[in-house]
């Protein structure tokens, strides 16, 4: 627990940062998976672990995203090409820095590959303001987190081990996120 609640204490840290670098480009940001659940879902931060962080952006605002990030001494792990990309993955290549946790920059939550089809105009539209990392960003609607957490678990097959399906029972049971269920 209190390995968790120092690392996360870094990792929001190290957020503030990089919201502050897009935020100041004026590109919007909706913060995913355990940014999103730990601050908000989580009954404590610490309850939560983390090991990257997973940002959604509009697709217009990748490249500059990822530039905006490689001045801030983050760089891809290979060469990538950003239509390719997008055309087989949901993120571009994670984005390392030495010390630091990787960024993983999305543009839909959904693999382009899948069957189903993820409303990203609604994503934005539904997104709720929140104040993460003493920032104010977005987050998603929790419908839309639900949706996300349960493609997430079906991609990685249930890599995570229980993780994937405690953040759903969380998300489910938290009082401050009521789910429309309709």
């Amino acid at each position: 627990f209190l390995n968790s609640a120092a690392r996360n204490m870094l990792l929001y840290r190290e957020l503030a940062a990089i919201l502050v670098a897009l935020q100041s480009q004026g590109i919007p940001v909706i913060l995913l998976k355990g940014l999103h659940l730990a601050k908000l879902v989580y009954p404590e931060p610490a309850l939560r672990p983390m090991a990257d962080f997973d940002l959604l952006l509009r697709s217009d605002d990748l490249a500059r995203a990822a530039r905006i990030l490689q001045e801030l001494g983050y760089n891809a792990g290979r060469e990538f090409d950003l239509g390719r990309e997008a055309r087989r993955h949901q993120h571009i290549p994670p984005l390392y820095q030495p010390g630091k946790a990787p960024v993983e920059l999305h543009w839909t939550i959904a693999s382009p590959n899948s069957p189903l089809k993820v409303d990203l105009d609604g994503l934005w539209t539904r997104a709720q303001p929140a104040e993460v990392a003493g920032l104010p960003t977005l987050v998603l609607a929790a419908e839309d987190l639900l949706l996300h957490l349960s493609l997430h678990l079906l991609q990685d097959e249930f890599i995570g081990g229980l993780r994937r399906l405690y953040d759903i029972a969380a998300l489910a049971s938290c009082p401050g996120l009521p789910i429309d269920w309709a």
